[in-house]
């Protein structure tokens, strides 16, 4: 089940794709914007199989009333000026590794990806045939925002890297990890098999 918290830019507006999205706004307001949710849920509540998870709603009620009040002012900087981060980082999905916890980066100040085992696709002339998720994240990065820098995020005992070394048995019969697992079979057969030891990577003079 995929949950959806819907915010209306306009209250009073009828809910459409157009007037939704997420945004500053002033204390009344929210309280405004949170009774016509909850007013939905109440009306609604026999047709929802499965409500919101109570750790998402309860961690958006305490940024509302937390960091979004206390940090009014570099929100609605970003809403009217936009992000001009100076760095990407391309992490992994792992979640001990979360990039704005790691270098205590505020809203704006990074723009991050993360898929599994923070990989990189290689560039492919036919773009009509997939789709690039990493690949869009970096065309927009480099060319819209600019980025002076681009980091990949690496990390220890990834479940990714272990799969593909391990040859673990795929979770699905579309195998999309293992798919997207195989672009480290150029470096994998470079390093060798697993030791169990740290690889020994070659360092510049």
């Amino acid at each position: 089940m995929i949950s959806c918290l819907l915010i209306p830019m306009q209250p009073e507006k009828k809910l459409t794709p157009e007037n939704l999205f997420i945004r500053p706004c002033d204390k009344k307001e929210m309280n405004t914007i949170n009774d016509k949710i909850n007013s939905l849920i109440q009306k609604h509540k026999s047709k929802i199989p499965l409500m919101f998870p109570k750790k998402l709603s309860e961690g958006y009620a305490s940024f509302l009333h937390g960091k979004l009040e206390r940090e009014h002012a570099r929100y609605k900087k970003l809403e009217e000026e936009g992000q001009h981060p100076e760095i990407m980082i391309i992490g992994c999905g792992d979640s001990r590794v979360a990039p704005e916890t790691i270098f205590d980066a505020g809203p704006g100040e990074i723009f991050v990806i993360r898929n599994i085992a923070n990989l990189i696709p290689p560039c492919e002339s036919d773009v009509e045939s997939s789709f690039h998720g990493t690949s869009a994240a970096v065309e927009f990065a480099v060319n819209a925002l600019k980025v002076k820098h681009i980091v990949v995020l690496g990390h220890a005992s990834c479940g990714g890297i272990a799969a593909y070394a391990n040859k673990a048995a795929p979770l699905s019969q579309r195998d999309f990890i293992g798919k997207w697992m195989s672009q480290i079979a150029p470096v994998a057969d470079k390093l060798g098999p697993p030791t169990g030891r740290p690889a020994k990577l070659d360092t510049p003079a």
